[in-house]
């Protein structure tokens, strides 16, 4: 056999390439939960869904970052909170009602009761659940997550993070099975609103 003739039975690079490049998207694809639609080998197609169980983001336009405690808050103006009856303060509480109409805008609370708030929900009837919590557990005044009830049953089941700081979320959580603990991340990468990674807790 002439050269000429094993090189023109041989297999192409490109195709070879081509090959190993959608046998790397179906990996990943099928790895962060993807649904393989249609998976071509030489026109290159691919194509695929998110998961169908994922759950969708929270829509939120303003979700307050610093803490709107006054400096001037004392001890004195905390509640008790007796979370589970034994007759012992466990949380305690503030409440603000910042336009004056009587109903309290904001709660917040010091779970761990030395007279710093590292917990907040704010009343607002536009999100899920009628609330947005805002989470500061390093207390600096700063929130470093926020949650939010989705199915109003008074416990937060989802969780959003600012990891860069730039006003937009770019990781997610989820308690599916309302456990208490998160069971699955969700990682936007761009910032869209659509997940590009999840990963099971």
């Amino acid at each position: 056999m002439s050269n000429e003739q094993s090189k023109s039975s041989g297999t192409s690079p490109w195709v070879v390439l081509g090959v190993l490049a959608l046998a790397a998207v179906a990996v990943y694809t099928i790895a962060s939960g993807g649904q393989i639609k249609k998976l071509g080998i030489f026109g290159l197609e691919v194509e695929f869904e998110q998961r169908q169980d994922a759950p969708v983001p929270v829509e939120s336009e303003a979700v307050p970052t610093a803490a709107p405690i006054p400096a001037a808050l004392t001890t004195s103006q905390w509640m008790p909170m007796d979370l589970n009856g034994d007759g012992v303060t466990d949380v305690q509480f503030w409440d603000s009602d910042r336009n004056g109409d009587g109903i309290a805008d904001y709660r917040a609370f010091d779970t761990n009761r030395n007279g710093i708030p590292d917990q907040y929900v704010y009343f607002d009837a536009t999100q899920p659940g009628g609330a947005i919590f805002g989470f500061d557990p390093r207390e600096t005044g700063v929130m470093e997550s926020w949650g939010w009830d989705t199915d109003a049953d008074t416990r937060t089941d989802t969780w959003a993070w600012d990891l860069n700081r730039n006003g937009f979320f770019d990781q997610w959580a989820w308690d599916r099975n309302r456990d208490g603990a998160i069971d699955l991340y969700g990682y936007d990468a761009n910032e869209d609103g659509q997940m590009e990674e999840y990963r099971e807790q």
